[in-house]
């Protein structure tokens, strides 16, 4: 008896905790790869021009914000988020080692930073996704081959029925 009641106050207990679901994200994982992707693609084929912010573009700001920097460590942070982009590509195109979540973390980061600087307009250009016509050829001719092979089977097959 002190059981049944010990199991219905955990029931009871576990129904008046909320439910911590995860909402679905607009965006599938995939959807933003072959963003980040184009994205990298377009801006090393020279398609898409970032505008980084510049040392005394830096130093202005921080003085509206009423804090003094010098040019030296506004150039600093210039240099500083010049690399980290360039960090995050190399993680991502796995020319520098890093773990399965090192690498999510340097795509979400790239989204963000690409999304900042699309609101700044700090981006010119497009970066949609490349469509390579040789692959989408190459995979139409695999199909056709395989097409014509069943077709040539199935000719076979209802001569060979007729011939009964």
């Amino acid at each position: 008896m002190e059981n049944e009641h010990k199991n219905s106050n955990q029931e009871q207990n576990n129904d008046a905790k909320p439910s911590l679901e995860k909402s679905q994200s607009v965006f599938t994982k995939g959807e933003i790869r072959d963003t980040v992707k184009g994205f990298i693609l377009a801006w090393l084929r020279g398609d898409v021009s970032i505008h980084f912010p510049r040392a005394d573009e830096i130093q202005s700001i921080s003085k509206k914000g009423k804090e003094h920097l010098e040019y030296k460590d506004a150039f600093e942070r210039e240099m500083q988020g010049k690399l980290s982009f360039i960090d995050f590509i190399s993680i991502i195109a796995e020319r520098k080692p890093a773990t399965v979540q090192e690498q999510e973390v340097a795509m979400s980061n790239l989204f963000d930073r690409i999304l900042a600087y699309r609101c700044g307009d700090r981006i010119e250009g497009k970066f949609e996704k490349h469509i390579d016509i040789d692959e989408r050829l190459s995979k139409l001719e695999e199909q056709f081959d395989v097409m014509n092979d069943l077709l040539q089977e199935l000719v076979i097959w209802y001569r060979s029925q007729m011939k009964r």
